[in-house]
C-alpha cells in the first residue's frame, strides 16, 4: 500500500454523510416549494380586483361586515368563541388565577390583578372579558385594555 492509498482511505467520509445530505437538500427544496406557493397565493389575494369587495361605511364596527370581505380572518376569529377546552396550561375556559393560587394576591399586592386575574380567552370575548374585570374600576386605573379590544376605537 503506497503513501496515497493510506491518505486516500483517512480522508474518505462516513457512508452517512451521501443519505444526510441528500435528505436535507430534499428537505429545504419542499420547504422552499411551501414558501413559494404561500407567497404565490398571497400575491393572488392582493390582486384581487377591489369591486369584489363589499363598500363598507366609516368606522364600521361590526364585525360580520368586514367578514363579508376578509372571510377567512372571520373564520379564525368566530372559532375563538369556543370557550370549554379546560388544560392544564390554559385553554378558553374562564379559569380564576387568585382562586388556583391565593398567594397571587400578595405578590401582585398594589396592582389591578391583586383584585381580579382570569384566564385570557379568545378575541371574541375580549371586550365581555375588559368589562367584567375587577382591575378597571377605579377612577385611577382606567381601562387601557379597550385601546386594542374594543371595535369602535378609531371612531371614539
Amino acid at each position: 500500500m503506497t503513501q496515497s492509498d493510506s491518505t486516500a482511505k483517512k480522508a474518505a467520509l462516513p457512508r452517512w454523510v451521501g443519505p444526510a445530505l441528500f435528505a436535507s437538500s430534499a428537505v429545504a427544496i419542499a420547504l422552499l416549494g411551501l414558501l413559494a406557493f404561500s407567497i404565490m397565493e398571497r400575491r393572488w389575494e392582493s390582486t384581487r380586483p377591489a369591486l369584489v369587495f363589499k363598500p363598507l361605511a366609516d368606522f364600521e364596527p361590526d364585525n360580520a361586515k368586514w367578514g363579508e370581505n376578509y372571510p377567512r380572518q372571520h373564520e379564525t376569529y368566530k372559532m375563538t368563541a369556543e370557550s370549554s377546552s379546560h388544560t392544564k396550561y390554559g385553554g378558553s375556559f374562564p379559569r380564576d388565577y387568585l382562586e388556583e393560587n391565593p398567594n397571587l394576591v400578595i405578590l401582585f399586592a398594589g396592582y389591578g390583578f391583586s383584585k381580579d386575574y382570569r384566564q385570557a380567552r379568545g378575541h371574541y370575548h375580549a371586550v365581555e372579558d375588559a368589562a367584567a374585570t375587577a382591575r378597571i374600576k377605579t377612577p385611577y386605573n382606567p381601562g387601557t385594555c379597550w385601546a386594542c379590544k374594543s371595535t369602535d376605537v378609531p371612531r371614539v
